[in-house]
């Protein structure tokens, strides 16, 4: 495969450009497919929810991602949308962000589990008071951790209003993402 190129004081037009980004852009599935055994990226993914999900008053709740924003390992799976899978043993950062709507009762808690979902597991969680005054409550938390492939961190939230509160999109959503730090 030949990119195009130009000479100092060539005149360059659109179809020169777009000869140009095909080019660039079939190099790149080439060397970046499912089969060319070439990492581009290191391991991440992050997924969100694109729409409020219910949670139960009191209650530890699995948040149910359905949006990938991104996938560079294949560590997300529909089949069990709350939680990635690491496939690239490393030092890894998993970050979640909860977004709350406004409700001044009770605390709100987000929660990272590493491969199964109790308390006993947790590598991260992040508790904070309701926020008052018509606020939204949003709350982040992160962890580093060591991981060998097979290791799955999930994505928990808890809450006491006294009654079911969703989690929303609003104020940069409610996500989970994964990086591995180490090469």
């Amino acid at each position: 495969m030949t990119l195009p190129g130009w000479a100092d004081g060539q005149t360059v037009h659109d179809t020169d450009l777009l000869l140009r980004d095909a080019a660039i852009n079939n190099l790149a599935l080439i060397t970046t497919g499912a089969n060319s055994g070439i990492k581009t990226a290191a391991p991440s993914a992050k997924a969100l929810i694109n729409a409020s999900q219910s949670i139960a008053n009191n209650t530890d709740t699995l948040v149910t991602m359905n949006t990938v924003a991104w996938d560079t390992d294949g560590m997300f799976n529909a089949t069990n949308p709350f939680e990635f899978t690491v496939n690239t043993p490393g030092k890894y950062l998993v970050s979640i962000q909860t977004s709350w709507p406004p409700n001044a009762t009770g605390m709100r808690a987000g929660k990272v589990y590493l491969n199964v979902n109790s308390n006993a597991a947790l590598i991260s969680s992040s508790g904070v008071n309701a926020t008052v005054g018509g606020f939204d409550t949003i709350q982040t938390s992160t962890a580093v951790w060591n991981a060998v492939a097979g290791d799955t961190v999930r994505f928990g939230v808890f809450q006491t209003s006294g009654g079911a509160l969703n989690i929303q999109t609003a104020f940069g959503g409610t996500w989970m993402m994964v990086h591995r730090l180490t090469i």
